[in-house]
């Protein structure tokens, strides 16, 4: 008896259905990103690739404002051109603000629209020209 609970536990695993392979998330790269002033305000544009294997959709860009100490003074967010990115593609993005007094630096983050973080590569900071 012992034997066959043995020959049967051993089996257990080899008649469960293989996990389906999940496809990893979106990965934003930001490929290029600058800010600079214009009388008042706070122009910053970028330049993204999703290097993930599965679609951006409704990609939602984070735009934390930074002073030189690197601390957050505001965060702005805003969409991408196009709205959703395929894997492998590219989009770009435009935002103008008031400019914050003391802002020196700024720093860039992803999520979808239903609220998922997606990692992101080279997100910054970057200088404010």
């Amino acid at each position: 008896m012992r034997t066959l609970v043995l020959l049967l536990s051993a089996a257990l695993p080899a008649a469960l259905p293989a996990k389906k392979e999940q496809l990893k998330p979106a990965v934003i790269e930001v490929v290029a990103a600058t800010a600079h002033r214009d009388q008042n305000n706070l122009n910053i544009d970028g330049h993204i690739r999703n290097t993930g294997e599965r679609p951006a959709a409704k990609l939602v860009i984070i735009v934390d404002i930074l002073d030189s100490d690197k601390q957050p003074l505001t965060t702005m967010k805003g969409g991408s051109e196009p709205e959703s990115i395929d894997p492998g593609a590219e989009g770009e993005f435009h935002a103008q603000m008031p400019a914050p007094p003391r802002a020196v630096f700024f720093r860039l983050s992803f999520e979808e629209a239903s609220g998922r973080d997606l990692k992101a590569v080279n997100e910054g900071p970057f200088t404010i020209e």
